[in-house]
């Protein structure tokens, strides 16, 4: 299941309580009830439809801040940002992770804080990996 789902249940909810109220109202309770409900079910299809693509563009710029800031701090090196988001889940518009070609094996999420402030936010390796000598581990190399 998704990170919507709550968003969707709560909103089935929601439609489904002013169903129950429509059912014990008058003739001109039940159209207010029903226009409620349609400027509901509009609003929410606009609202996530808007939000996906300013995250997208959130997320974009993020992806150009972060690598930026590699170049800088890593001028020699070369590395892919995984831009891959699964099916259902919602865009994480400041973390972006990183694979570097000469450790491939560890994935790097960087994260951009307000005015282009970039850490490195964490990082996944397998696990029966030696975790002490990671070469862009910024949290004991600065």
């Amino acid at each position: 299941m998704g990170d919507y789902a709550l968003e969707r249940f709560l909103l089935g909810v929601i439609l489904f309580v002013l169903f129950l109220i429509a059912i014990f109202l008058r003739k001109r309770g039940k159209i207010v009830i029903s226009l409620l409900f349609i400027a509901i079910l509009i609003g929410y299809w606009v609202f996530y439809g808007i939000r996906e693509q300013v995250l997208q563009n959130r997320y974009e710029e993020s992806i150009e801040i972060v690598d930026t800031y590699l170049q800088d701090k890593y001028p020699n090196e070369t590395w892919t940002i995984d831009t891959i988001v699964e099916e259902g889940r919602k865009i994480r518009p400041t973390k972006v992770k990183v694979i570097f070609d000469n450790e491939q094996s560890v994935d790097y999420i960087y994260k951009v804080y307000e005015k282009n402030r970039v850490i490195l936010y964490e990082y996944g390796y397998p696990e029966n990996m030696d975790t002490t000598n990671f070469k862009h581990d910024e949290t004991h190399n600065n």
